[in-house]
């Protein structure tokens, strides 16, 4: 995946936080890790000292982010609403930060919907990346189009809201993320080979209104994990 993959990969922490596998993908080339929480950003610091975190979540216990960003040097945060943005900036000093607007998309393909628990309506996602930037922070872009994916097209067909939301954007960001979803096989589910879902996702991405140093994310967890 690590040598797959167009961009940035952040293994999905909550896929398996158990240290010996956070040891087996940082020997493996793994650098950066997606965290739903501070217990996760605590162990994987405390197995992979080099490692960079991610809080990407759009929902934490109160404090919660602060402390990621002052005791574990977490930089890049993620809302879905005018209100988390509020709550960041008054834990966290947002000009030191990368925020990613998530937007909820989803697909048929996806085992589990996660748009009906994160993410804003793509119709108000510019609006938000313009506050992110008005309260000081790098605005960014991120979606997930489910977990469990058995179709590429669902990738393309998230690719293609984005694709949307960025032409309206004020700003072209400098970071995608595309979140996670990438299936295994199992006897009796047979899903398309990860490189079929990497080549949809590079023939996608081509075209859109993104910075001249753009650079993709993405967030693996059983892809990487799995058996």
């Amino acid at each position: 995946m690590v040598e797959l993959f167009p961009g940035r990969v952040l293994y999905a922490v909550k896929a398996n936080s158990e240290p010996e596998v956070l040891h087996l993908l940082h020997e493996g080339g793994v650098r950066h890790f997606d965290c739903a929480s501070l217990a996760e950003v605590s162990i994987v610091m405390e197995n992979c000292p080099d490692a960079r975190c991610y809080f990407m979540v759009p929902v934490s216990q109160r404090g919660e982010t602060g402390e990621a960003y002052h005791d574990h040097g977490v930089r890049h945060f993620m809302v879905d609403h005018a209100s988390g943005l509020e709550r960041l900036a008054s834990e966290l000093p947002l000009e030191h930060c990368v925020v990613f607007a998530r937007m909820a998309v989803s697909h048929g393909a996806a085992v589990m919907d996660l748009s009906a628990k994160f993410g804003a309506a793509p119709r108000d996602v510019p609006e938000l990346m313009r506050l992110i930037r008005q309260a000081g922070a790098e605005a960014a872009l991120a979606f997930n189009v489910g977990s469990l994916v058995t179709r590429t097209d669902a990738y393309a067909h998230a690719l293609e809201v984005a694709r949307s939301v960025l032409e309206q954007c004020e700003q072209p960001p400098r970071l995608l993320d595309i979140g996670g979803g990438y299936p295994r096989r199992y006897p009796g589910f047979d899903v398309p080979a990860l490189e079929q879902y990497i080549d949809t996702i590079a023939k996608h991405v081509k075209g859109l209104r993104l910075a001249d140093n753009a650079e993709l994310m993405t967030e693996p967890g059983r892809a990487l994990a799995g058996p």
